[in-house]
Order: C-alpha cells, then structure tokens, then sequence
C-alpha cells in the first residue's frame, strides 16, 4: 500500500505527465499552417475542425491517447479510491503506460515516420515531423512513476541512517552511566573504616 508520500508523489508525477498533452512536444520542418511545434492538444483540435485534412495516422493518435487515458484514471483512483493506491497495483499501470510509450516509439519505426510525415504533409511528404520527445516525456513519466512505486522507504520519516543515528544518541546516556560505574569501581579505597579506629 502507498503511504502518505509516494501517493503524492505519483499524484504529482501523473499531474505533470497530463500537462505534456499541451505541451507542444512534436515539431514539423518546415511549419505546418505557420506552426513548427504542436501539442497532441493541437493535433486532436486540428483534426476534429477540420484543418488537418490530410488521412490521419491512427496509431499516432490512438497509441499516445491512450497513455493520457490510462494516466488520467490513475490520477481519479488514486485521488477517490483505495484499490489505485496499492503498489502493484500502481507497478501494472506503469508499466502498461512505459510499454505503449514503447511501441509509440520504436515499434516499426521507418513506416511511423513516413506515416507521421504523411499525416501533416500529405500523401507525399515534403516535411519532416517528429514526435520522438513527446514519447520520451512519457516514457520518462512513467518509468519514474513505477520507480516510486517500489522505493518503499519513501514513505518513512527517516532514512536508515538518521534512525541508527539517533538509536546511537538514544544509548549514549546508558553507555556513559555503565562507564561511570565502571570508573567508580576501579578507584583505590583509601580511607579508613571509621569503626576500626575504636579498637
């Protein structure tokens, strides 16, 4: 189970990982419509109005789409119910998200490229677009959200060694109190027995 900590780390890192949506993370060379940076935002804009005519590449869309989907409902059960906050529960979602990233990024690269170029250029491309950093934002968002999720010392007050520190700061009062005694029992009794003098 995620304790107070990691659970709002992996809110922060999933609110983070949302915003790259809008983050204009794919670039175009040369500009697109006077636009040589775009957010997938941008992208899904453009195509439902109609601006984007060229036939879309469905994977493009549908495979990065997907990870803010999975994203956006771990954020939802992780903020409103117990099950999201349990760690391997947590560990799958991560790895399905670093997973899509993959396959977003290197499953049959070449034809990607050519069929991303074709989505914003046409059928015959005359551009170069590349969506390589949108891929690794995500990847990065994920990889460190499955990180979080299994770094369980995360959620204790102290690390390992303040605790052995302050365990030794604990004893150090029994320890000096033995020495004292120990000291004390090794002095030489030099005086004399008071009732010896009487006889």
């Amino acid at each position: 189970m995620l304790g107070a900590k990691r659970r709002l780390l992996a809110i922060s890192i999933l609110v983070l990982g949302l915003t790259t949506f809008f983050i204009p993370l794919i670039s175009t060379d040369p500009a697109v419509m006077g636009t040589g940076s775009w957010s997938l935002w941008n992208v899904v804009a453009a195509v439902q109005n109609g601006t984007l005519t060229n036939p879309p590449n469905l994977n493009f869309i549908v495979i990065p789409g997907s990870i803010y989907v999975l994203m956006a409902v771990d954020l939802l059960g992780l903020c409103f119910s117990t099950l999201f906050s349990v760690s391997k529960v947590q560990a799958t979602i991560s790895l399905i998200g670093a997973w899509l990233c993959l396959v977003a990024r290197y499953s049959h690269l070449g034809q990607k490229n050519w069929e991303l170029d074709r989505f914003f250029y046409g059928r015959i491309p005359i551009g170069h677009a590349n969506s390589g950093l949108l891929t690794t934002w995500l990847l990065v968002v994920t990889s460190t959200l499955f990180l979080v999720c299994l770094d369980a010392t995360l959620d204790t007050d102290e690390s390992p060694t303040s605790q052995r520190q302050s365990g030794q700061f604990r004893d150090a009062p029994g320890v000096l109190d033995a020495e004292i005694l120990q000291q004390n029992d090794e002095v030489p009794q030099t005086h004399r027995d008071p009732r010896r003098l009487h006889d």
